[in-house]
């Protein structure tokens, strides 16, 4: 199976050059520690300490378990993200488990909202960071994640034009270079140039390489590349469906107040036509 995507060994060895010095790392995921208020527990299997110690495994500049903190030293461009999916997903669950236990609490009298009230609110545990770096001429946005302030996955986006497909090309020459050649896929055993997705096995982890192709209809390509530690993002996953499960267990909101058969209809607002271009 050929590992080649462009058309020169030099230019692969260049882009190994370049995967190396710009892709990032992942780790830990340690159990809440004593009274921490969190909803539902990781459970992961993280394996022995010393083990992670000796080899933790990651990817570019970046080493699994890795804090925000010791990221940013590696990167000082590094800035918060609240917009990741996970984290948005949790917050929004966590508001609303909390918004539950209170609407409870002053239904239940006044032992019932003293204790709520001693209990601490629940904090988040998935944290997301960013920051735009220069592959090899295409611009890429990088982002980390972290589950209690230690890393465990990466994704990075680069978009292309046209002219661009070479450089894009590289990079994925590099990936070659660098972790060897792609895993076959369940579905055949169709040459890796003309996959949509690539999957690699790297050092402690995996990477999942989605490609979307430039197309008469759309003038940019795509690449997606997802760094994770497969046992870590497992917990990670297994903690949002736990949330997702919670959130269906929860009494529901007071409903809307039904609208008044009075009313005047020229009253009510109408629809902006400006929102069906939008």
């Amino acid at each position: 199976m050929g590992a080649r995507y462009s058309a020169s060994g030099v230019e692969a060895t260049r882009a190994f050059t370049l995967a190396a010095a710009v892709i990032a790392t992942l780790c830990g995921l340690p159990t809440p520690a004593a009274g921490e208020p969190v909803p539902l527990e990781i459970k992961a299997p993280l394996g022995s300490p010393a083990v992670a110690a000796e080899d933790p495994g990651g990817f570019g500049r970046f080493v699994w378990g890795s804090s925000a903190a010791a990221a940013r030293e590696v990167e000082p461009t590094l800035a918060p993200y609240a917009g990741a999916e996970a984290v948005t997903t949790e917050a929004e669950a966590l508001a609303r488990i909390h918004d539950d236990a209170k609407r409870r609490a002053k239904a239940g009298g006044r032992q019932a909202w003293k204790a709520f009230r001693q209990r601490p609110v629940p904090r988040p545990r998935l944290t997301a960071h960013r920051f735009w770096l220069d592959l090899g001429g295409l611009p890429g946005r990088v982002e980390l994640r972290f589950v209690d302030d230690r890393l465990y996955g990466g994704v990075i986006r680069v978009l292309y034009g046209a002219k661009q497909k070479p450089a894009a090309a590289r990079i994925l020459d590099g990936l070659v270079a660098k972790y060897g050649p792609p895993l076959d896929p369940p579905e055949g055993m169709a040459p890796p140039a003309e996959r949509p997705r690539l999957d690699f096995a790297i050092p402690g982890g995996r990477l999942q390489v989605l490609r979307r192709r430039i197309t008469p209809g759309d003038r940019r390509g795509m690449l997606r590349l997802h760094y994770r530690h497969p046992a870590l993002s497992e917990g990670v996953e297994r903690y949002l469906q736990g949330l997702r499960g919670r959130l269906a267990t929860l009494s529901a909101p007071p409903a809307d107040a039904a609208p008044d058969p009075k009313a005047d209809p020229e009253d009510t607002p109408r629809p902006d036509p400006l929102l069906q271009h939008l």
